[in-house]
């Protein structure tokens, strides 16, 4: 089952926005990552270059860095973060479920 998270997705009590468009992939190569968890402005970025299970695994990455914020006091290190959303992208794909960004817009603002 494809879950759609183009328009965000609630985390405790807060809204955070998921973008994957132009402005946020001149942001990630500046940084030169493919996927950021935004807590100031409650944003998850992730490259416009990751679909299927690249784009599912790196939103549970930047998801568990929000909880990390929002519910433990950013106590968790990078390498516990990554193999805590690693576990959850393989318990979610066992279960069918795939995390998909559908609301692709071109310049015109087509779907």
């Amino acid at each position: 089952m494809e879950v759609d998270v183009s328009k965000g997705i609630e985390v405790g009590s807060f809204h955070y926005e998921v973008l994957q468009d132009s402005e946020t992939e001149k942001d990630l190569e500046a940084d030169s990552s493919f996927g950021k968890c935004d807590n100031q402005h409650r944003r998850i970025k992730i490259t416009m270059n990751y679909a299927g299970e690249q784009f599912s695994n790196t939103f549970v990455h930047e998801c568990v860095e929000a909880v990390n914020s929002n519910y433990c006091n950013n106590l968790l290190k990078h390498s516990e973060i990554t193999n805590l959303s690693n576990g959850l992208t393989q318990l979610l794909k066992s279960l069918g479920i795939q995390f998909v960004y559908a609301c692709k817009i071109g310049g015109s603002g087509e779907k």
